[in-house]
């Protein structure tokens, strides 16, 4: 069995934690089209004189744009500050 580098590590880490973020975004996007879904038919049905299915969908797609920025955007900043984190941390522990 071969010696894995730091630098291999570091490579398998983050594309866990990159596929780890894009799961769960997928399914908080699963999740908020089904409910909403599920929501403008009540409120067709129900209470078709006042359209309040705008305000869960306004409000949680803020939630969902968030979601997207942290899980594709923001990511890599993530990683890097975990990254040189666990370095300092281990730097303080080998002392």
């Amino acid at each position: 069995m071969s010696q894995k580098t730091l630098e291999q590590y570091k490579k398998a880490y983050h594309s866990v934690a990159k596929e780890d973020r894009a799961r769960g975004f997928y399914m908080h996007l699963a999740i908020y089209l089904f409910i909403n879904t599920i929501s403008a038919i009540l409120n067709y049905f129900l209470t078709p004189d006042f359209l309040w299915v705008i305000f869960p969908v306004f409000f949680w797609g803020i939630g969902i744009t968030w979601n997207y920025v942290s899980a594709f955007i923001l990511v890599d900043k993530k990683l890097e500050k975990l990254d040189l984190e666990a370095e300092k941390r281990a730097k303080n522990n080998s002392n």
